[in-house]
């Protein structure tokens, strides 16, 4: 912790910190970016999600190849109540995720909204995820209905992709 900041502004310096590493997070997932992931978790961190429940290190062997099957995903962080004590934190974000299957009934749209109960670290200066719990609040499934080839849609000059040929690494660059 830093030596004279006000503990209000220290407080609010560490929220900004831990926001960021759950952008972080969502970039990585929908950008199937492990290099991004493994910068979010800590090395000895754990995650429960049902579908996956074990060390983070394992996340990116065992839930990309499922990312990847996917045709896009898109997750949003809504509510975010984090309680910071000195250098551990816990918090409750919300998520918002959208999923979209490709089968040979043809394409699914998943909805799912839940919340990441997480604990974070301080760790040489660096706020990461030492544990992450997803609750899963409801889901809704319908059949697909995006238009990407049609009107202006297909007009768009740059959509988002699944991995680093997406336009935010050329922007960021």
């Amino acid at each position: 912790m830093s030596v004279g900041i006000d503990p209000e502004l220290r407080d609010a310096l560490d929220k900004q910190a831990i926001h960021d590493v759950c952008m972080y997070y969502c970039r990585a997932v929908d950008r199937l970016d492990a290099e991004l992931l493994e910068r979010v978790f800590h090395d000895d961190a754990a995650v429960g999600y049902g579908v996956y429940d074990g060390p983070a290190s394992g996340f990116v062997a065992n839930m990309f190849p499922l990312l990847e099957s996917l045709e896009r995903t898109y997750h949003c962080i809504g509510n975010e109540l984090v309680a910071v004590d000195g250098d551990s934190a816990v918090g409750e974000i919300y998520v918002f995720a959208y999923l979209s299957e490709r089968s040979e009934a043809g394409l699914t749209d998943r909805i799912l909204a839940g919340r990441y109960l997480d604990r974070y670290e301080r760790r040489d200066g660096r706020w990461r995820i030492a544990h992450r719990k997803l609750v899963v609040d409801w889901n809704h499934s319908q059949p697909g209905s995006a238009e990407w080839e049609e009107g202006m849609y297909g007009e768009l000059r740059a959509r988002g992709v699944r991995g680093k040929e997406d336009p935010v690494y050329t922007f960021l660059s």
